[in-house]
């Protein structure tokens, strides 16, 4: 019987994600070349793609709740936060992070790795909604994404990053890197770090769909308390701490660096 439901699931959860993959193939050669036609302007096109995919990557939410693989929950902390640009930072336990945050947040633009952004599957509409190539890691191309995610801001959208850089390994966390927290005080903007649980721990890196839990995984995100990082300007070295330390402590993690 074990065997059957770990079948059953499986197929479930490469169902889930196979028609989440043929729906943004089909959103980035059908959808995204029609809005480059209709709106000249990139902002008023972010404007009319970013609404639409929330509601899709709420459907794929609900979707994946109703059939027992992932329950997505968000604090009511979320839906009280004013509209202005903001940092948001956040731990990053699956593969669902990004799509649980965009379907609980209005007008958040990603810094996404180059291969998504290349992509000739869904790359255009990775660019059409406004999200960022994170480069590989050169110098050219940080300061590159620096300069698009400060862009953004301008423009009045919030700019989610992965401190980590990558997915945590399971029950730990890597050490946060810089640029989000240089980012917020060079441009004084809140820095809101949203905490991410999922438990039993699923659709972790490196965890092939046939080895995730049976039993319904449940990812919670909440936020914590807003930091208004200007005044650590000179000081981001000792913020990017500061939160990193937030987050051991909330999930309960050592403090000792995972490799």
């Amino acid at each position: 019987m074990s065997l059957i439901r770990r079948g059953i699931h499986t197929l479930l959860v490469g169902a889930c994600f196979a028609g989440f993959w043929c729906g943004a193939v089909a959103l980035a050669w059908i959808y995204a070349p029609a809005i480059r036609l209709i709106e000249r302007g990139e902002l008023a096109r972010r404007r009319h793609v970013q609404p639409l995919l929330r509601r899709c990557f709420r459907f794929f939410h609900a979707t994946m709740g109703a059939l027992g693989l992932v329950e997505l929950r968000t604090s009511n902390a979320l839906a009280r936060l004013p509209p202005k640009p903001r940092i948001l930072v956040a731990n990053h336990p699956t593969l669902v992070d990004v799509t649980a945050i965009l379907s609980a947040l209005d007008d958040v633009c990603c810094i996404v790795k180059p291969s998504l952004m290349r992509s000739p599957f869904i790359g255009r509409l990775l660019h059409v909604a406004g999200h960022i190539d994170g480069g590989g890691g050169e110098p050219t191309s940080g300061a590159a994404a620096f300069a698009a995610a400060a862009s953004r801001l301008r423009e009045g959208s919030s700019v989610l990053i992965f401190p980590e850089g990558t997915r945590s390994p399971l029950r730990q966390l890597h050490a946060f890197k810089r640029g989000a927290f240089e980012l917020a005080a060079r441009h004084d903007v809140e820095l809101l770090p949203l905490v991410l649980r999922c438990d039993p721990p699923a659709l972790g890196k490196g965890v092939p769909f046939w080895a995730q839990p049976i039993d319904t995984a449940v990812l919670t995100l909440d936020a914590d308390e807003p930091i208004g990082a200007g005044s650590w300007a000179g000081r981001t070295r000792a913020l990017c701490a500061d939160v990193e330390a937030s987050y051991r402590a909330q999930l309960g993690i050592s403090s000792k660096t995972a490799p």
